[in-house]
């Protein structure tokens, strides 16, 4: 452990003002980036062994992965439209080069031999690389789908809309205001309007806003998308994209969007005033309060904050520096990676930006998200960025700070006693039908099916219907984006719950913490499983435990053969 401290800190560490912008300026970023030319002519030289192959690879690579990150923070900013398109060509770039790397033989060769390599680390870097492989497409069919979902997400989030009525009655005082958002219109509409036949038209109606205009880009995705599958031996693209995930099959994730289908005794345009007469309880907590009380809490787990500024918290796991945490004042939650921690490489660096004054629970859950994903982040305890940034599938990717966030939110509602808000579980109700609804659509449509089938499935998760199925597949982003794997945040939130139940009734956060998220042992998620569920882990047999723990039923909880650390990290 002392030679990987020792090693670490041969690379600098750079501290973040939190009175500046936490990068260098967005002009001097994009230079960098457009300058930016990873050598690959000797990264695969055959006479080298597999280690020293994986070694140069993360050497080359780790500048790529560095830039990728900040444009994701940059992307996440209000910028200038000269500064988004400095961006832009910064993000083309970095693609350019990415690709050359996924197309270049030396990495076939690489993902061949580290696959079979004994070595967890190299084997699981060669399986990273071959995940980013299977979902390349060609530059023709890349920018064709790049265009399409453009002009898709243009057109669900074009606010030059207004309402009109044809009958009198539906209209209420205020209904046009321009100077709000359409969407924001109509969530205000649905809250305002008492006629319940007014608030269907106008919901069904902005369902539909953008058929029309989204058929022929939407189409285009979803057949350029069936052509790749073709011509890589699949029927459809959602075969092929979910054979790649946990959940390995249609038929696996309609079982278990069935499982978690749950009808709800309200109708979509009848939330708003549902929520009106829910009880939205408030209290006062300060950032100091909660950052204190989290750094405790942590502690468990052998974390240790060291206040380096007023606005710098370093970061260290058994007094193994891991980074730090840069803390942003700011009216939004919000974590951003700027650096990913790599044992041994680079230690991480995170931007954390939170109220001075927390109100309600929705906040402590959107700060509890935020710190479980800057602590895995700095956390992890791979020698390589792709296994330390990317799960074993895309549909396990966030399981561990999913697991985190959890526990951070139950012991601060514990600690100070935080009052249940029943407006926020009916909505958070309401939102998780949704998404059911909405993953069985983009299943659908990736299969080939007809549309109306889904008219049931509407009424199995709502009261009313929607008698539009044409409607279905234009009326929200994720068939264009997401497509098929639109399932895997419900499938890895419902795969978390079941983590935490275990982990609360056994009495084993620890050893959750150690396994689930520093993984030195480089262990899969299968045997990750394994060791903290017990029993056989198969997709069917997770599905079950999840509807079992949804209806509170008994945990039977495994041998514990692991009471502490694992010895390598001591």
């Amino acid at each position: 452990m002392l030679k990987r401290i020792l090693l670490a800190s041969c690379f600098s560490l750079i501290n973040i003002s939190a009175q500046a912008e936490p990068i260098s300026p967005l002009g001097l970023f994009t230079e960098q980036c457009l300058s930016f030319a990873p050598k690959l002519t000797a990264l695969f030289d055959v006479n080298n062994s597999i280690e020293i192959q994986a070694q140069q690879l993360e050497q080359t690579l780790i500048g790529l992965h560095n830039l990728n990150d900040r444009i994701s923070y940059y992307r996440s900013l209000s910028l200038s439209l000269p500064q988004q398109e400095g961006l832009l060509q910064c993000q083309l770039h970095i693609a350019d080069e990415m690709a050359d790397v996924l197309n270049s033989n030396g990495l076939q060769q690489f993902i061949a031999n580290g696959r079979n390599n004994r070595n967890r680390d190299i084997n699981k870097l060669a399986q990273r690389w071959l995940q980013l492989t299977q979902l390349k497409f060609d530059q023709t069919q890349k920018s064709q789908l790049h265009t399409s979902q453009a002009t898709t997400k243009q057109n669900l989030n074009n606010q030059d809309l207004s309402l009109t009525f044809n009958n009198p009655q539906c209209r209420i005082e205020n209904s046009n205001n321009k100077a709000q958002a359409f969407d924001q219109n109509i969530a205000l509409y649905l809250l305002k309007q008492t006629n319940a036949d007014c608030r269907r038209q106008v919901w069904l109606a902005f369902q539909a806003r953008a058929v029309v205009k989204n058929k022929q880009p939407i189409e285009n995705i979803i057949n350029l998308r069936q052509q790749h599958a073709k011509q890589t031996g699949f029927a459809n693209f959602a075969i092929q994209q979910l054979s790649m995930q946990q959940l390995n099959t249609p038929e696996l994730v309609q079982q278990f969007l069935d499982s978690q289908t749950h009808k709800l005794t309200t109708t979509p345009w009848d939330i708003g005033q549902d929520i009106k007469a829910l009880s939205h309880p408030k209290f006062k907590l300060n950032q100091h309060q909660l950052l204190n009380s989290s750094q405790q809490l942590l502690n468990n787990f052998g974390l240790s904050f060291e206040q380096v500024t007023n606005h710098t918290l370093r970061v260290y796991l058994d007094q193994r520096l891991l980074g730090n945490i840069s803390l942003f004042d700011s009216n939004k939650i919000r974590m951003a990676k700027l650096k990913q921690t790599v044992v041994g490489v680079q230690f991480g660096q995170i931007a954390l930006s939170l109220p001075k004054q927390f109100k309600h629970g929705r906040q402590i859950e959107q700060y509890s998200d935020a710190l479980a994903q800057a602590i895995v982040s700095l956390a992890r305890g791979g020698h390589y960025y792709l296994n330390n940034s990317l799960g074993d599938t895309q549909d396990s990717s966030h399981i561990a700070e999913l697991w985190l966030s959890q526990y951070i939110n139950y012991q601060l509602q514990q600690e100070y006693q935080l009052p249940n808000n029943p407006r926020l579980a009916y909505i958070q109700a309401y939102q998780q039908q949704l998404n059911v609804f909405r993953a069985k659509v983009a299943l659908n449509v990736y299969q080939n099916l007809p549309d109306y089938i889904l008219e049931a499935a509407f009424r199995q998760s709502f009261s009313g219907t929607w008698p539009m199925p044409q409607a279905y597949r234009y009326s929200y982003n994720a068939i264009a984006f997401d497509g098929p794997l639109f399932y895997q945040a419900l499938w890895q939130q419902a795969l978390a719950d079941l983590l935490f139940q275990h982990s609360q009734q056994c009495h084993d956060a620890l050893r959750f913490f150690t396994l689930l998220i520093v993984n030195e042992q480089q262990d899969s998620l299968t045997t990750q499983l394994q060791q903290l569920l017990g029993g056989n882990i198969t997709p069917a047999s997770l599905i079950r435990r999840i509807t079992h723990a949804q209806h509170k039923y008994p945990i039977t909880c495994p041998v514990n053969h692991i009471n502490e650390r694992y010895s390598s990290s001591k």
